[in-house]
């Protein structure tokens, strides 16, 4: 993609805001191959990243807005922003931090009649977990009856593990905006390209999205889309094998940082797409309470950094109670190119084993020794010494 990109480094003339032809044509066909979905070439926005194209749905929707938490943390302050205060519907990690059909009922009875937006993200950010087709039908048949637009934020959808993601676009056709783009798949985040496709049914708020565009960010970047289009036709096998050994890596990294913390008490739900699990350290509060006098996310993730030298984000940043131990673990800060020319080398069926992440994603490991010896330090584990002497 890059080479693409680069041939038109050239480009800078406005575009269309809804994006060149060959760009939605290319669009369309790449999801009707990985989702199965066929979406209408006329109604897409594009843009500079998903995310100016959230907020402009936000702001251009009359409504209240459906706020599932644990959420990713721009979505609140794009909500307020846009002049409307957040319905939040808190989640558990029972259900892997996923919006159940009750709750999401019981919400919408409460915002009373008329329209609701319903901010979705599939696969999770901060959980990582992804819904079942079984789950998205149920959602849908709420949605239907309830009044309730989505707006379903996919930019993970290419790093599933299992590479099966399942959409509500294949569930609620008629209801639903899609937002993605090649952040998050393709390693592009600074590039910024992103797009929403609106139904038929919606045409009144595409076209009030469209003019926000237009008189926001005018286009999309000239370059990217034309880089984009280019490289989604002649490069399809090639950005297929890049997605499946980004989720293979992934996956590794994943489930080592998964069963590793899960070594010293700290459980969760295990991470399906992307690069992010919710990991819950409430095996540290009685610890915390004795060295600390304190328990609560802010004072628990300021320990972390002070004394194990990781950075996590605590729960209120989530739109979590403030006193929850639970975080946001981001398992991706290692050099991804020398650990995708890794395996490369290696035979296409092979499943990556902790030899491979300890060699090839350093930084990730050492960072969840140093939380493990740090968990232990206040649940009385020797490395540290026991909490008595450290009192």
């Amino acid at each position: 993609m890059v080479d693409c990109v680069n041939e038109f480094a050239h480009a800078n003339e406005y575009l269309p805001i809804v994006g060149i032809p060959e760009l939605r044509e290319e669009i369309v066909k790449f999801h009707e191959r990985y989702d199965n979905i066929t979406l209408n070439v006329n109604n897409f926005v594009t843009g500079p990243g998903s995310k100016q194209l959230i907020y402009l749905v936000m702001t251009a929707f009359k409504g209240d807005i459906l706020l599932p938490a644990p959420a990713w943390v721009t979505y609140a302050p794009q909500i307020r922003l846009a002049g409307k205060e957040p319905k939040i519907i808190q989640t558990d990690s029972g259900s892997g931090w996923k919006l159940t059909p009750r709750a999401l009922e019981e919400a919408a009875v409460l915002c009373g009649p008329g329209w609701k937006l319903l901010i979705h993200t599939n696969p999770g950010n901060p959980s990582g977990t992804c819904y079942t087709h079984e789950e998205l039908r149920a959602l849908s048949a709420v949605c239907r009856k309830r009044s309730i637009i989505v707006l379903s934020d996919e930019i993970y959808a290419r790093l599933t593990f299992s590479r099966d993601h399942a959409s509500i676009v294949q569930h609620y056709p008629e209801g639903t905006i899609l937002t993605t783009g090649f952040s998050k798949w393709a390693s592009a985040g600074g590039w910024r390209l992103g797009y929403a496709h609106f139904p038929n049914r919606l045409q009144e708020l595409f076209n009030a999205v469209k003019s926000a565009a237009s008189h926001t960010h005018s286009c999309a970047p000239a370059p990217m889309q034309y880089g984009v289009a280019k490289a989604l036709k002649e490069n399809a096998q090639e950005l297929d094998q890049y997605m499946n050994n980004c989720a293979k890596i992934l996956q590794a990294v994943s489930n080592y940082c998964h069963r590793e913390l899960s070594s010293v008490g700290v459980v969760g739900r295990k991470s399906e797409a992307g690069y992010y699990f919710i990991p819950d350290f409430e095996v540290v509060r009685s610890g915390l309470l004795a060295l600390k006098e304190e328990a609560d996310g802010e004072v628990m993730s300021k320990a972390m950094l002070e004394e194990a030298d990781v950075a996590l984000m605590p729960a209120a940043s989530f739109l979590r109670p403030a006193d929850e131990l639970i975080s946001r673990f981001c398992f991706v800060c290692f050099e991804g190119a020398k650990a995708l020319e890794a395996l490369e080398s290696l035979p296409s069926n092979i499943v990556l084993d902790d030899d491979f992440v300890r060699q090839y994603c350093l930084p990730v490991v050492k960072g969840v020794e140093n939380l493990k010896k740090w968990v232990q330090k206040y649940t009385g584990g020797n490395q540290f010494g026991n909490i008595a002497q450290l009192g």
